[in-house]
């Protein structure tokens, strides 16, 4: 399996735990061999009525509408249709408890696909790109704070203003609103590099601590880091510390499942009589799923049998070599080396008989008269 993953979670000082979170199957592999590993957080409302049933069924309601994605159907599709799913779930409960006030959660969830990643958020959970020791927020947090920011940016009002005002942390946009109309969604899939991991969090951790302040000690596996980040945020002893959720997810090419022929065994015995057969269901729930149960597993392993030559093949062999030997000493023996004819001999052509005749002597000549 390529995909990593690890979660911590923690109720703080409060009375309730009314964060959720869930993964889709990550050994599923004709599943996410084309929708990846889907990860999501939800964070009931603790000012309204019953925000640990509304996570959990924004959660769940999620989880059971991503699984619907076919292989032709986008990424970006199917978690869209993942968060109506959870606004179906949420308004559900306030009709099944006849709630005279609203009960809402956040969500924030991402879909890690091969190298390429996408999210889809609602309210003020986060998601963070950790690369390299460099942590980026990748969605937008709808609170009031960000109306706030954009008029002092205008100057409208001013920045001392913006961060002061007592209403600055309020929710505009949630689950189980009556109208759900501000929806944050990645526009196209993010790349990521080898070494990245992305961590999902309720506003219990940024809260309370600045991740600037731990890039170094988050060495170690996915789950390690979780729980670093966990123990740090609790190491403050906030008094009004919140809860407390954080889920990491990371791929690894190197990590291709192997898949193995199983092994045809003979027909058990019968159980004794009084030991009932028991059927293995793996049903999807938000608890926790510690990544420690899935590394506990033996590594699968190839083992391969030496085959034996049959010895007519063998023979075979042998005279085959024994023809092309033959062939190739008969039929295909190079033609004797023939010598080379002897060089011509090079007759004089003035031979001596028929030299011209020497010049006169000198004191033979006469001058003339």
């Amino acid at each position: 399996m390529p995909y990593l993953f690890g979660n911590a979670q923690h109720v703080g000082r409060r009375e309730y735990q009314q964060d959720a979170f869930g993964f889709s199957n990550p050994f599923d592999e004709a599943f996410t061999a084309h929708a990846g590993l889907l990860a999501v957080v939800a964070d009931g409302m603790g000012g309204l009525e019953h925000g640990e049933a509304a996570s959990r069924a924004a959660v769940q309601g999620f989880l059971d509408a991503y699984r619907l994605k076919t292989p032709e159907e986008s990424i970006a599709q199917a978690l869209d249709r993942g968060v109506h799913g959870a606004q179906q779930a949420v308004l559900a409960v306030q009709r099944q408890l006849l709630l005279e006030m609203q009960c809402g959660t956040t969500l924030v969830a991402t879909v890690w696909f091969q190298n390429q990643l996408q999210w889809v958020a609602v309210g003020d959970s986060a998601l963070y790109l950790c690369r390299q020791g460099q942590w980026t927020r990748l969605n937008d947090l709808h609170t009031y704070g960000r109306h706030l920011d954009s008029r002092a940016a205008f100057g409208e009002i001013t920045r001392e203003q913006a961060q002061a005002d007592p209403q600055r942390e309020a929710l505009t946009s949630y689950l189980g609103i009556n109208e759900l109309t501000e929806i944050d969604r990645s526009i196209r899939p993010i790349t990521v590099v080898e070494g990245d991991w992305v961590l999902l969090s309720s506003d219990g951790l940024y809260k309370s601590l600045s991740l600037l302040e731990v890039p170094e000690a988050l060495q170690g596996s996915i789950q390690e880091r979780c729980d670093k980040l966990l123990s740090a945020v609790l190491s403050r002893n906030l008094h009004e510390q919140d809860n407390v959720t954080v889920v990491a997810l990371a791929y690894d090419p190197g990590r291709v499942p192997v898949t193995v022929a199983p092994k045809v065994e003979a027909a058990a015995p019968p159980a004794p009589s009084g030991i009932a057969d028991t059927q293995l269901a793996s049903p999807l729930t938000v608890a926790p799923v510690p990544l420690a149960q899935a590394a506990a597993a033996p590594p699968l392993t190839l083992t391969r049998k030496r085959s034996r030559v049959p010895l007519a093949a063998l023979l075979l062999v042998l005279v085959l070599a024994g023809g092309y030997f033959v062939f190739r000493t008969t039929c295909c023996t190079p033609p004797p080396v023939v010598a080379a004819p002897p060089k011509p001999v090079i007759v004089n052509p003035n031979p001596p008989d028929h030299s011209p005749p020497e010049p006169p002597k000198p004191n033979q000549l006469r001058p003339p008269k």
